[in-house]
This record gives structure tokens, C-alpha cells and sequence, in this order.
């Protein structure tokens, strides 16, 4: 599989091209180990974006792109009245909201390459790659959760991702090798994805797989379709609980539940432990930050602004080195950018799904699937993370990933028209 990796660059006859291919690989397979690589690639693709952008100026834009240029101007614009409002506004709060401005020259890089086909290459190395590094890691090498680079969330993040491209594409070629690779590299990120212990994640395993069956499947038989997610479910569930360390936060998670159930919410014991656990410390995030949108509904109160007013609500103040952010999208939005910045947000993850909803329906590729697959996990993600204003490696992740299974989508259409890419 790597040989056909090196074999797609190689035969490409334009020296550009071959450039823009390798910049690609390196951003995906080292986005999560090895920061300066895919750090290095992705400035580099945005030089030459904007050389790119130089080059063919003169060019009209198809209307699809104009949208999907207007949508990231708007997500980036919609920051601007909670800066405003943030009575302790500081610069560093335009490091997240700027990078969907920034990254834009990434449209017209990736709108240079002439064939997508690699892609399925690149995701299956990336995955198979990524994967055995974190298991390694973990079960040879004591790396706590497997990823020694960056944040254990986002990393098992982007490895569930491939792992679902990696079997999109598989399933929708027609080389039985091709599959059992695709197959493989979807079951070897899983158990990336578990070995990192993030329960969120996991969660999404089996909602996700799902999903990738039903839009899959030629002809879907629901109870074989439903059979299959059900033992699936269950090999998952045995997974959890023959692992210790697995069965120990799957455990502890079920007993903060009850405590919250009991204590009608969080003890007082544990508002005073500096070392909460987690998921009685992302109620808090959660009950006190309601209160903190309740209080500035329209506009919220910032980047700096919400931990104010959590505080003031009732915050524990021996929690403040832990509250960067609410740990799920949709409240992070409520609380530091109010109604407005929710709607935003909203309409920009749902308009991207559109897109490629649209692209699907338009001609059925294993990229368009890619691409709803996509967007749907991040809405699943966003309920226990945000990746979007607490991570700058899940925001470089997930733009850059827009951008390329946007062009996918595109360059597969237009081929499938007998249009000139």
C-alpha cells in the first residue's frame, strides 16, 4: 500500500503536482505525531496557496466555492462582537478564530491538484501508520493513552476519522485486497481510539459505524443491518471491560453519574478537590455555564468573559486552571458568543454538510461519503470536546480536512461529467 502511495506521486507528471501530493501526505500522516512536520507542510501549502491564488487571479471561482469561502468569512466574522463584549479581551484570543481566515489559501492549493486519487492511499497508510504507533505507545512503551505529541482527545479524534475514511473507500472499491486493507485499518483504529481512554470518542464508535454502514450498503437490509451493529456494539462493550484501564474510567464514569444523581449534582467534597474527575467537572462546565449564557444571552461574555461569570454563578474557584473552555462546542458557543455565535456555528457546520449532501446526491463517490462522515463526527464530537476553540491542532485538522474532501468531492464530479478538472 505505501509502494501505490509513492507510485501515485511519482507518475504524476506535472512537478507541482507531485509537490502538492507529498505536502498532503505529510500533513496527514504526521498530524499526530512529530509536530513540526505536518506544522511545516501546512505552511508550506498555504504559500503556495496564495502563490496559487496569484497565479490564476484572473480565474472566476465556481459558486460552490464562493459559498464555502463566505461560510468560513462568516465563522471568523461572528468572533468579532464577543471580543467586543470580553471585558478582559486579551490578543491571544484571535489564535482560534483567525486560523479561518488564515488557512483560506488551502482552498486554492488543494483546487491545483489534478486527481484525488491517492487519497485512499494516503488514508489507509495514515491510518494503519498512526494507529500501531499509538497502541505500540501504550502497550509497549508506557506513553499514558498512547499519543506522545498532542492532546490524547483530538488525536484519537482524527485517527477514528481516517479509520472511517479508510473503510468508505474501501467499501466502495472493487479489489477484495483493497478491502481487508480497508477493514484493517478501520479495526486497527478503533483500538487506537480505545487505547487513548477517551470515553467520548469511543462513544461515537459504534453511532458512527452505523452511519457508514447505512450509507454503504446498496441495498440495506435493516435487520442484517441492525445484527451487525448489535454484535459490534457488544465485541465493543467486551473490549471495554477486559482491558483494566479501560474498565477503571468506564467504572468511575458510572459512579459519578450516580453521585450526581444522589447529590441532585456535584458533592461538596469534590467542589473543593483540585483533582475532580471528569465528568463531574464537565457538569460543572455544563450547570455553570448555562448560567453564564443565561446572564449574557445575546452577545455571551467572551473568551475571558464566561469564566467571569461562571464565577460569579458559583463556580469552584479551585476549578478556574481547568475551565480553557466548556469541553463540548455548542455550550462554548452559548457562553462566550450567546445566540449569535450559536446560530453561527449551527448554520456553518450544517451548511457544510449540505455541501457535501449535495455532492453525493450529485454523483455518488466514496469522497462526498467521506465528507458527510465528517461533518457528522464532529457534531458527535462537539458534545464532549471543542475542537474548534480548544484545540489549535483539532482547528488545523479539521479546516485543512474541509478544504481537501471539498476538492475531492469536485474533482470526482467533474470527472464523472467529462469536465476538465
Amino acid at each position: 500500500m505505501l509502494a501505490k502511495l509513492f507510485l501515485s506521486i511519482c507518475i504524476t507528471k506535472n512537478k507541482m503536482n507531485k509537490i502538492n501530493i507529498l505536502l498532503v501526505w505529510l500533513f496527514v500522516l504526521f498530524i499526530n505525531e512529530y509536530g513540526f512536520i505536518h506544522k511545516s507542510s501546512l505552511f508550506l501549502m498555504i504559500i503556495l496557496g496564495v502563490l496559487y491564488y496569484w497565479k490564476n487571479r484572473s480565474k472566476k471561482m465556481g459558486r460552490e466555492e464562493k459559498h464555502l469561502i463566505l461560510l468560513f468569512l462568516l465563522y471568523f466574522l461572528s468572533f468579532i462582537p464577543s471580543f467586543i463584549v470580553d471585558v478582559n479581551f486579551q490578543w491571544r484570543h484571535f489564535d482560534h478564530p483567525s486560523r479561518f481566515l488564515l488557512y483560506l489559501p488551502l482552498i486554492f492549493f488543494n483546487k491545483q491538484i489534478r486527481n484525488f486519487e491517492f487519497l485512499k492511499y494516503i488514508f489507509l497508510v495514515s491510518t494503519i501508520t498512526g494507529s500501531l504507533v499509538v497502541i505500540c505507545n501504550y502497550c509497549f512503551w508506557d506513553v499514558h493513552r498512547g499519543f506522545c505529541y498532542t492532546s490524547c482527545i483530538s488525536g484519537a479524534q482524527h485517527i477514528q476519522v481516517l479509520g472511517l475514511f479508510s473503510l468508505l473507500t474501501a467499501l466502495n472499491h472493487h479489489s477484495n485486497k483493497y478491502l481487508y486493507a480497508g477493514w484493517t485499518a478501520y479495526l486497527l483504529s478503533n483500538i487506537a481510539v480505545l487505547c487513548s481512554e477517551s470515553r467520548g470518542v469511543i462513544l461515537c464508535i459504534p453511532i458512527l459505524f452505523f452511519i457508514v454502514m447505512y450509507f454503504s450498503l446498496r441495498k440495506i437490509n435493516y435487520f442484517k443491518l441492525a445484527s451487525l451493529c448489535i454484535a459490534f456494539l457488544g465485541l465493543l462493550i467486551f473490549v471495554i471491560f477486559s482491558v483494566p484501564s479501560l474498565k477503571v474510567r468506564m467504572v468511575s464514569f458510572v459512579s459519578d453519574v450516580e453521585t450526581l444523581w444522589i447529590h441532585k449534582g456535584v458533592d461538596q467534597e469534590s467542589k473543593t478537590n483540585r483533582n475532580i474527575s471528569s465528568a463531574l467537572h464537565r457538569f460543572e462546565l455544563l450547570h455553570y455555564g448555562l448560567k453564564a449564557f443565561a446572564h449574557n444571552p445575546l452577545l455571551g461574555s467572551g473568551r475571558s468573559g464566561y469564566l467571569d461569570e461562571m464565577l460569579k454563578a458559583g463556580y469552584p474557584k479551585a476549578h478556574t486552571y481547568r475551565a480553557t473552555h466548556s469541553h463540548n462546542q455548542y455550550l462554548s458557543a452559548l457562553a462566550m458568543r450567546g445566540l449569535l455565535g450559536f446560530s453561527i456555528l449551527l448554520f456553518f457546520i450544517l451548511s457544510l454538510l449540505k455541501i457535501f449532501l449535495n455532492y453525493h446526491k450529485s454523483g455518488h463517490s466514496a469522497y462526498s461519503l467521506c465528507g458527510i462522515i465528517f461533518i457528522v463526527a464532529y457534531l458527535l464530537y462537539f458534545l464532549t470536546d471543542s475542537p474548534l476553540i480548544g484545540s489549535m491542532h483539532a482547528s488545523r485538522f479539521f479546516i485543512f480536512m474541509v478544504f481537501l474532501l471539498f476538492y475531492s468531492c469536485k474533482a470526482d464530479l467533474d470527472l464523472k461529467r467529462g469536465h476538465e478538472y
